[in-house]
């Protein structure tokens, strides 16, 4: 089987390469680990097997990357954890769900937020989208209003005035909002 995985190497901060590998679900995880460091350089190389991490966990040598769960497209830690990334501000989420982009997820805090194609949208589309499509609204209660232009469509429809959403099912409309 093919692997491409990013490796992170301790001693070289903030920088990940990717690596394609080919191996067998059945290969060693420590195996594979000094594979990892020959083909990306680790100075530690030489010591033998370095320890592998798939987030902060490390994986035993001698298991099986079928069993450790290694799969195509992870993120490892060579020769120590992967460092922790901080959580992203904002626990309302604008998601991306087709076109180019898609699977993109913007997190916002409380405020207006532009979408579009324009140099001045905060959440910004792709090229060919319009300049602005719409205007996003997220309020104190993570409550947010999707302010439509004549250009936004909502589920592939055409909307008059704001569409709004919320979060809970008591109070789903926006309550808190400030202009």
């Amino acid at each position: 089987m093919r692997l491409t995985v990013s490796v992170r190497d301790p001693q070289v901060e903030g920088v990940s390469t990717t690596v394609a590998v080919e191996t067998e679900p059945s290969a060693q995880a420590g195996s594979f680990a000094a594979e990892l460091a020959r083909a990306v350089g680790y100075a530690g190389a030489t010591e033998g097997e370095p320890p592998l991490y798939v987030g902060s966990s490390p994986l035993d040598p001698h298991t099986t990357l079928q069993v450790a769960g290694v799969r195509d497209g992870m993120d490892l830690g060579l020769g120590a954890p992967l460092p922790r990334e901080p959580e992203p501000e904002g626990r309302t989420e604008v998601r991306l769900v087709s076109g180019p982009g898609a699977g993109t997820v913007f997190r916002l805090v409380p405020g207006d937020y532009d979408i579009g194609s324009g140099p001045t949208c905060r959440i910004r589309l792709a090229e060919g989208a319009p300049t602005l499509a719409a205007r996003a609204r997220v309020c104190l209660d993570g409550s947010a209003e999707l302010l439509m232009t004549e250009t936004a469509l909502l589920d592939g429809k055409s909307t008059q005035g704001p569409a709004r959403g919320g979060r809970a099912a008591s109070s789903p409309w926006a309550t808190s909002c400030w202009s």
